[in-house]
C-alpha cells in the first residue's frame, strides 16, 4: 500500500499555494527531495483570511487541496 504521506523515491518536489484568483502568493517546496515524510509549513503571516489553494507536484503525484485561513 502507498502512503499518501510518504515520498516513495527522491524526486522533485514542488509546493505552492495560490489565491482564489490564482495568483501565486507563495512558493514553499521547489527542490529535489529523499524518499520518506516531510512536513512543511506556511508562515501565513502577511496573508489575509480567505481561501486559499495549495498545489503539490512530484514524481507521479498532483494534488490540489482548498485551505481556509482564519486569523
Amino acid at each position: 500500500m502507498n502512503d499518501i504521506n510518504c515520498l516513495p523515491e527522491a524526486s522533485m518536489v514542488s509546493i505552492n499555494v495560490y489565491d482564489i484568483t490564482g495568483r501565486m502568493v507563495k512558493n514553499l517546496v521547489n527542490s529535489n527531495e529523499l524518499a520518506g515524510y516531510h512536513n512543511v509549513t506556511w508562515d501565513a503571516g502577511i496573508a489575509s483570511s480567505g481561501l486559499y489553494i495549495a498545489r503539490m507536484k512530484a514524481k507521479g503525484f498532483n494534488k490540489v487541496q482548498k485551505i481556509a485561513l482564519i486569523k
